[in-house]
């Protein structure tokens, strides 16, 4: 019975992979690091459904944009799963970007002689990144 049991699991666990893996297929995903105006380098994750180097202008206002922030302990990785999927259900452009904050993920950590990180700064990275992505700027967005 156990084994019916593990070969079952086993055989969700790939079903599950391929259904990933094909979604993911669809997806264009890029890793970019960000220099923030303090110093700190900031790592996010892109998903896209169309090719960057096509004509589509990813600045475009008829471009669906989702920031992912992931919670406390977490990284951009927790998004690996939920961006594909969302982008395969969408025939809207889609740009998906996933930040890690400082001290996770691929994001450099802040200088050990500086002054503790609040949780409040998480807000000035945020726009930071907006800022350097260019989402907004001019598009009444």
């Amino acid at each position: 019975k156990s084994s019916a049991l593990l070969y079952y699991t086993l055989q969700l666990a790939i079903t599950t992979t391929v259904r990933s893996m094909t979604t993911i297929n669809k997806s264009i995903v890029t890793e970019t690091t960000y220099s923030c105006s303090d110093g700190v380098k900031l790592a996010a994750r892109h998903w896209t459904n169309f090719d960057t180097k096509s004509n589509h202008d990813p600045s475009s206002r008829h471009t669906r944009k989702m920031l992912c922030l992931h919670g406390w302990l977490d990284n951009a990785a927790s998004f690996n799963r939920l961006a594909p999927l969302l982008l395969g259900s969408s025939s809207i452009p889609t740009e998906i970007v996933a930040l890690d904050f400082p001290g996770h993920g691929h994001s450099a950590h802040k200088s050990v002689d500086g002054p503790p990180q609040l949780l409040a700064e998480y807000a000035y990275y945020v726009s930071e990144l907006v800022e350097a992505l260019q989402w907004g700027r001019g598009n009444n967005e």
